[in-house]
């Protein structure tokens, strides 16, 4: 489970430094490689995420139904829930801004040695290679937007499964009542 936290700890911090550096437009990287990082580290990301659910799975089997979701991220730290739905909410704005409003529902491309921002085939504008670093940095800040959120979304439920799992009332969960002795 170590190794989970520290790629998840590692997948975010990489998150936030692209992101970060895409503010400043120090990285000039086209999309297709953004996109060629961005699909493998997001496989990634759920696959930490999967196996944290699946991990803690087993230790709540005997939860009452419907709490499982309720303790998944519950006993972390309450900054660090606040921040995972702040995440989550910039990725929507940063989503709305860059594909809605700054890129009017296209992407930045290099046909023929040439700049456009186009959405499927059509043209919405030439682009000088500034325009279009520009626009690819705020693609990339979307990009590394998503992968903060579900890398930091793991690292919150790897941290609440440090406390042992207990009900609301604050005690262990009673074992299911199969294996509970019979009274004669």
């Amino acid at each position: 489970m170590l190794t989970i936290f520290i790629l998840a700890a590692l997948g975010f911090l990489a998150g936030l430094a692209v992101h970060l550096l895409a503010f400043t437009g120090a990285v000039p990287v086209s999309l297709s490689t953004a996109f060629a990082l961005f699909f493998p580290a997001l496989i990634v990301a759920g696959a930490l995420n999967a196996l944290i659910v699946l991990k803690r799975r087993r230790e709540y089997v005997h939860l009452p139904r419907g709490e499982f979701w309720y303790f998944m991220t519950r006993r972390a730290p309450a900054w660090m829930r606040s921040l995972q739905v702040a995440f989550l909410l910039y990725v929507l704005f940063n989503y709305i801004l860059t594909m809605v409003i700054v890129n009017r529902g296209g992407f930045p491309r290099i046909m023929d040695g040439r700049y456009y921002l186009m959405s499927y085939r059509d043209i919405l504008e030439e682009l000088t290679q500034r325009e279009y670093l520009r626009h690819a940095a705020y693609a990339m800040r979307m990009l590394s937007s998503m992968l903060m959120a579900v890398y930091f979304s793991a690292l919150t439920r790897w941290v609440s499964g440090w406390v042992p799992p207990t009900t609301q009332t604050g005690r262990e969960p009673a074992p299911p009542a199969e294996i509970l002795p019979r009274n004669p």
